[in-house]
């Protein structure tokens, strides 16, 4: 006897066989680790989006605030100012929703 269990020897696996399946379950387990850390990676970059949407509508908004306060102290009168922000209100509120259902 040479001192490794060969596959014909009780229906066992020999060490070759062991070895082999070993190395192909790291593998398996490599590429399972791999899609895991895939789709980790896909959720982070999604919140990561939506954060810089945030900002970027939070931004767009505080302009057309800007906007619709220079357009109240201007001359033109309430109702002038009243129609341009409700239209910059209903602009940027199409947007969102636009940008939101992508």
């Amino acid at each position: 006897m040479s001192g490794t269990p060969a596959s014909h020897d009780g229906g066992r696996p020999g060490l070759q066989e062991l070895r082999a399946q070993v190395e192909h379950s790291r593998e398996e387990l490599g590429r399972t680790v791999a899609e895991l850390a895939a789709r980790t990676d896909v959720k982070a970059r999604a919140r990561r989006s939506a954060t810089e949407a945030k900002h970027h509508m939070a931004a767009r908004t505080g302009h057309a605030k800007e906007q619709v306060a220079a357009t109240v102290a201007s001359p033109r009168g309430k109702a002038v100012s009243f129609v341009a922000g409700a239209t910059a209100v209903l602009v940027l509120v199409m947007l969102a929703r636009r940008r939101w259902h992508r």
